[in-house]
């Protein structure tokens, strides 16, 4: 993940893209240091709420990718 924001950044640093990938690290890292002590209803009716959103826009990623794969376009990784 990181070395796709790094690349992002050297190839034009005015590209928001690189954003995607900073915050799908700290997601990451979130999961993996946060405890389920850490939760209470409240945050995580929040995050629930907020991830909603955020599964919307992975799932319309997922297609635009999935239709250039069917289409032959070239998938830049």
């Amino acid at each position: 993940m990181v070395a796709n924001a790094d690349e992002l950044l050297e190839i034009d640093p005015s590209d928001a893209r690189h954003m995607f990938w900073e915050e799908m690290k700290r997601l990451f890292y979130a999961m993996k240091e946060n405890n389920p002590e850490d939760l209470d209803e409240e945050t995580m009716d929040d995050f629930l709420a907020a991830m909603d959103g955020a599964s919307n826009v992975i799932v319309r990623i997922e297609r635009r990718r999935q239709g250039r794969f069917r289409y032959g376009e070239k998938l830049l990784t």
